[in-house]
């Protein structure tokens, strides 16, 4: 088993769509591992994080060099953001295992280098979906087709 820190941050920017500024939202989970859990100083980390993230904030992300000369979408994004924030870390007693984006609750993109944590969503999703089947299939007998 793999103890594990479970991160949200918000990402609030804009990206280039032909010739406007478009704004987009992305949720952002980072899952870290720990190698020393007594010595690690969550707030200043969180705190770093967060200083990390409001750079972006209104700001285009096609102007950021880890983003420059890419097509930005939330898999060029959350790819970005794991290795940049991956290699930052590499300094310190912090592992970057797995990062999530949401651009909505349909819409999540995981980055991770080995398969150990589930979606945050998965649960979530597929009880969604069951929801809609059952009002789509409810809707079906009622208007008799």
């Amino acid at each position: 088993m793999i103890n594990y820190y479970k991160c949200q941050y918000d990402l609030n920017a804009y990206v280039k769509k032909g010739p406007e500024l478009e704004n987009v939202f992305y949720s952002v989970t980072l899952c870290i591992e720990v190698d020393d859990d007594k010595n690690f100083l969550f707030n200043k980390f969180d705190l770093s994080l967060k200083e990390y993230f409001n750079r972006f904030y209104k700001k285009n992300l096609g102007d950021f060099l880890i983003f420059r000369g890419k097509k930005v979408s939330i898999e060029t994004v959350g790819n970005a953001l794991f290795e940049d924030i991956k290699k930052a870390a590499e300094s310190t007693m912090i592992k970057i295992i797995q990062l999530e984006i949401f651009e909505n609750p349909l819409c999540v993109y995981t980055v991770s280098e080995r398969l150990l944590i589930p979606s945050r969503f998965a649960y979530d999703n597929q009880f969604r979906y069951k929801k809609i089947f059952e009002r789509k299939q409810k809707y079906i007998h009622q208007v008799g087709a």
